[in-house]
């Protein structure tokens, strides 16, 4: 589709973003009855990107699952008629549940064309074109995935004639705001947890097998010998005693992308100043004991040597091209300095925030083979990327996940646009009340889930040897943080403060003293931790002792 949209686009300089806009739309028919429309523009890139643009479809399509919910209809024939046909596919009526269950994602795909593609580099007049043809199609509200929209929502909303306009991923104050929903999420809150799954899965013991539960021979010997500074990590994959991790993002926008650089760097900050240093004494499943010393993270975007780069003023002055790939497009970090320096810094873990350029690390090529895990973004990566065929599921930790479809799906049942629907000559009312309609608000983080990562709790078991026994793909992490529990709430207030406090561009809170500023936050919050001890359970922080417990719960490999 990118091909024809850039040879329409050679062809007719001033026409050819309606025309090819135009042509991916008509190669499906848009689905909602009256009143129940909702048509998504994209701000670049390919719908079909297994991260952002993907994951803002795939929320339309389960707010099609269950519209008739929103107007009590318990009838099956009138449910029907309400739903999106390409979500609830051939599902079955759930007689008790008034529901037509589980939706098949990629089976709606296969149908549904409630979207507008907007070439990657998009203009505002491409966007303009695209937001009229949405409404030219009978879009009942326009729902915008990504905040390059920011200067062109005053053009959607016109183009839609006050119709409701939610704007994912960035606060919108500008014109005609009262016609708009914004969702933003705390992603430094999804990347602080990603990367503290990560750090604490990382950090384990090497094992005899990834995940397997069972400590390495050499690991036990050395440990034996009293050589506790000296012990192998799982995560490293140059069999080091601490692991190098790096990050980048596509273009630099504080709330969108680099809140999730931020919070990965505060967890490993974090860890270096309040778990590095302390000596452990961990069991694994067959009750043979290692005692090791916890090395400092290194951080390998950072400038010096790997000595140096266990030392978090190692990423001051670091350039826009340290941290970026100036694209969301696929292979642009390969072309890019910063995925290729990572992999040179042997990265043993790389964390990109820039969609489909996951698949950019995936498929780099370095001398040796070197092939550095992965903490997916947005979505949960390893459901949507990850290939059993070519063993890339086994390289997720996890992913640090906005809950698109939990957030969307709360803005568009309270979208002022979509309280009615028309079947016919009969009209529905949502159950919905005026003083819950969000039209004219910002929507921040309102339910936990929102900013999350999506590792595996410890209740879901995950087989070393097949790689998962309920997908082909699991993550190989599981869930250290819940941010509803005293503690680990506590350090949710502190990322959020901190990081908007720090300053609005990426040379400003990319920095040391930013991420010094919050251990020192943390550490005034929760004193007196012995912080390898946290549990999950109580203090909603696992420590690196808890970890292994919860980790070993949910191996079904035979010990």
């Amino acid at each position: 589709m990118k091909k024809l949209l850039t040879a329409l686009t050679a062809l007719v300089a001033t026409a050819a973003p309606i025309s090819a806009t135009v042509s991916c739309r008509r190669a499906r028919v848009t689905e909602g009855v009256k009143g129940q429309r909702v048509i998504m523009v994209t701000d670049g890139g390919n719908i079909r990107d297994h991260s952002f643009n993907e994951g803002s479809w795939e929320a339309i399509l389960q707010y099609g699952m269950n519209i008739h919910e929103k107007f009590n209809v318990t009838d099956e024939e009138e449910a029907r008629a309400l739903d999106y046909a390409s979500s609830v596919g051939k599902n079955k009526w759930d007689k008790e549940k008034k529901n037509f269950g589980q939706i098949d994602f990629e089976n709606a795909k296969k149908t549904n064309g409630n979207y507008v593609e907007a070439r990657e580099g998009a203009g505002a007049d491409d966007f303009k074109a695209a937001y009229n043809t949405a409404a030219s199609d009978g879009a009942d509200a326009l729902f915008l995935a990504g905040f390059k929209h920011n200067n062109t929502i005053k053009d959607a909303v016109e183009a839609m004639g006050g119709k409701t306009v939610v704007f994912l991923d960035f606060a919108y104050d500008g014109p005609k705001k009262d016609n708009v929903i914004s969702i933003v999420y705390k992603s430094e809150l999804a990347g602080f947890n990603a990367g503290w799954d990560a750090l604490m899965w990382a950090n384990l013991p090497k094992m005899t097998s990834v995940n397997s539960g069972i400590f390495a021979e050499d690991v036990i010997n050395k440990s034996k010998e009293g050589k506790k500074t000296e012990i192998p990590v799982q995560g490293s994959i140059r069999g080091k005693n601490h692991i190098s991790v790096g990050m980048f993002g596509g273009q630099s926008n504080k709330n969108a992308v680099d809140n999730f650089l931020w919070g990965l760097l505060a967890a490993m900050n974090l860890y270096n100043s309040v778990m590095a240093g302390q000596t452990v004494k961990l069991t694994d499943v067959k009750g043979q004991e290692v005692e090791y010393t916890l090395q400092k993270v290194e951080f390998a975007n950072g400038k010096g040597a790997e000595s140096q780069r266990q030392k978090v003023t190692s990423i001051d002055g670091l350039q826009r091209v340290d941290w970026f790939t100036n694209s969301f497009s696929h292979g642009d970090a390969t072309r890019s300095s910063v995925l290729p320096k990572l992999f040179k810094n042997e990265a043993d873990i790389i964390f990109p925030v820039a969609g489909p350029q996951t698949n950019d690390v995936l498929d780099f090529q370095q001398d040796g083979g070197f092939k550095p895990y992965v903490i997916g973004v947005d979505a949960d990566q390893v459901t949507s990327i990850g290939d059993e065929r070519t063993g890339t599921n086994k390289r997720f930790i996890t992913s640090a996940k906005k809950n698109i479809i939990s957030a969307s799906v709360y803005a568009l049942n309270r979208a002022k646009s979509l309280q009615t629907a028309i079947v016919g000559d009969k009209e529905y009312q949502s159950k919905y009340k005026e003083d819950e309609m969000k039209d004219g608000q910002i929507l921040t983080a309102v339910e936990a889930d929102w900013s999350i990562s999506s590792s595996r709790s410890a209740n879901q078991k995950w087989d070393a040897g097949k790689g998962g026994n309920i997908t082909n793909s699991a993550n190989l992490a599981v869930q250290s943080i819940d941010f509803e529990k005293e503690s680990s709430k506590k350090i949710s207030d502190v990322l959020k403060s901190v990081l908007k406090e720090s300053g609005e561009t990426f040379d400003k809170y990319l920095t040391s003293t930013s991420l010094n500023k919050f251990v020192e936050e943390v550490n005034k919050q929760l004193t007196n931790n012995d912080w390898t001890k946290l549990k999950l359970n109580s203090d909603g922080i696992a420590g690196i002792e808890d970890y292994i417990n919860l980790l070993n719960q949910t191996n079904i490999q035979e010990k």
